[in-house]
């Protein structure tokens, strides 16, 4: 377990979730995104064989699932909990992750173009555009796929 402090929040605990976290996380997806949910069978299967890791922030509040191969990166979901939100989780989450990545790992990420606040943020950290799926989503909504180099 890593304590991160930051200076705009309190002290934050990061950890790597493990099979125990299920409910937490199947909790914390459907709360984030209820139109497009993990199965909670593969939720399940990933957490088991660690294909997808998931990182948790202060033991509910938030999740990030990303897998790593070699020097790529890509990362899949990013949610905090409702109650928890724009008190800087989401950044924490980013933000620890690149600090543990090695010098030119690329991070690769995928966002609804309409999804202003998601957006700032990763703009904030550096992550740019380099493609757009036209009507990706099921609303209709575009895909903007993002990518920063450490």
């Amino acid at each position: 377990m890593a304590k991160m402090p930051l200076p705009w929040c309190w002290p934050l605990t990061v950890r790597v979730a493990g099979p125990a976290d299920e409910p937490v996380l199947a909790d914390l997806l459907a709360a984030s995104f209820p139109a497009d949910t993990l199965p909670t069978m593969l939720l399940a299967e990933q957490l088991k064989r660690g294909s997808v890791r998931y990182l948790l922030i202060n033991e509910g509040q938030g999740f990030l699932s990303y897998r790593q191969l070699f020097e790529e990166v890509e990362i899949y979901l990013l949610a905090v909990a409702p109650k928890a939100r724009r008190q800087g989780l989401a950044r924490a989450l980013l933000e620890f992750l690149m600090g543990a990545l090695p010098a030119g790992s690329r991070l690769l990420l995928e966002v609804a173009a309409d999804n202003r606040p998601a957006l700032a943020l990763y703009q904030q950290l550096g992550f740019q555009v380099y493609h757009r799926r036209q009507a990706y989503y099921a609303q209709g909504q575009d895909a903007l796929l993002m990518e920063k180099r450490l």
